[in-house]
């Protein structure tokens, strides 16, 4: 029997890097943004902004006040240009569409 491709691994907490103060403003607009009553708020933010650490930050407090979370990338990218396929349809491994 073959292995999944994918794994499921328990959170280890591990010391993120402290936010830089325009990284901190971001949680703060996320939560005034849920409590005005915006369901689906969205983080856009330039290339070199920081936005996985913000969200590993955002995602520590969740965790913290005991919530589950999933945390998703895609890994179509680039959206255009050359690939290196292995044979399946990514350039990184078996892809799930749902």
């Amino acid at each position: 029997m073959n292995a999944p491709f994918y794994t499921i691994e328990r959170y280890q907490p591990t010391a993120l890097r402290p936010l830089r103060p325009h990284q901190e403003r971001a949680p703060e607009a996320l939560r005034r943004s849920l409590a005005s009553g915006h369901r689906r708020p969205l983080l856009q933010a330039p290339t070199g902004f920081g936005k996985t650490l913000t969200a590993a930050h955002i995602i520590q407090r969740a965790l913290d006040k005991g919530n589950r979370v999933i945390f998703t990338v895609s890994v179509d990218f680039p959206p255009a240009g050359p690939r290196t396929s292995t044979g399946n349809g990514s350039a990184f491994g078996p892809t799930m569409r749902g």
